[in-house]
């Protein structure tokens, strides 16, 4: 059985939307971020085989005025340390 995470919902979302506005990065407000606890994790990016307790926010990338698609971005963080592991998208990996 998973344990109950030490983030909530709320909080995985403000720390994602912390860490966008850090990293200048704009998404849909109209749709919003979206958080969801995926529990106990061994295959996260670049510390596979670590047990790692995970959310993840996803997003969709703005609006634009040159008529491009939006595309969905997922903000993983590790419920234990509120840390932000990457960002991820369709072509892009932000740390």
């Amino acid at each position: 059985m998973t344990p109950a995470p030490k983030l909530t919902e709320q909080q995985a979302r403000a720390i994602a939307e912390q860490g966008l506005r850090l990293r200048n990065i704009s998404y849909d407000e109209k749709t919003g971020l979206r958080a969801r606890f995926d529990g106990l994790s061994t295959e996260v990016l670049g510390r596979k085989g670590e047990e790692i307790m995970l959310w993840t926010v996803s997003y969709l990338t703005a609006p634009n005025s040159f008529g491009f698609d939006q595309e969905m971005f997922f903000v993983d963080i590790d419920d234990s340390t509120a840390e932000i592991l990457y960002i991820i998208g369709p072509r892009e990996y932000i740390e």
